[in-house]
């Protein structure tokens, strides 16, 4: 898709793109819809859970504000332990090759 020309970009240079996605942001876009978009493409993954401890008193204040889910699920540890689960679970379905997962 349009969001992914410069990766695209990349590839036709030569250059194998790597991918950093933050499962943070998985209420506004899923894991899913990134590894699908680009998996043709990448060689390999890194993924990586919001830091919430280093993320700052600003960041929180928006993610409760913006995204009550979201902010729900990273206040809970039995929740996000579970939410980091369920992120793994998706990942290892997608037969993809994966350099590091970061939960913090």
């Amino acid at each position: 898709g349009a969001d992914y020309v410069g990766i695209l970009e990349i590839v036709d240079i030569g250059i194998p793109p790597r991918i950093l996605a933050d499962f943070s942001l998985n209420h506004l876009v899923t894991n899913e819809d990134v590894i699908k978009k680009t998996k043709d493409f990448t060689d390999f993954y890194w993924f990586e859970m919001i830091n919430i401890r280093l993320a700052g008193e600003e960041f929180i204040k928006i993610l409760k504000k913006n995204f009550p889910e979201s902010f729900e699920i990273v206040k809970d540890k039995a929740r996000f332990d579970n939410f980091i689960r369920e992120c793994k679970r998706i990942v290892d379905l997608q037969r993809i090759n994966i350099r590091g997962i970061e939960t913090h």
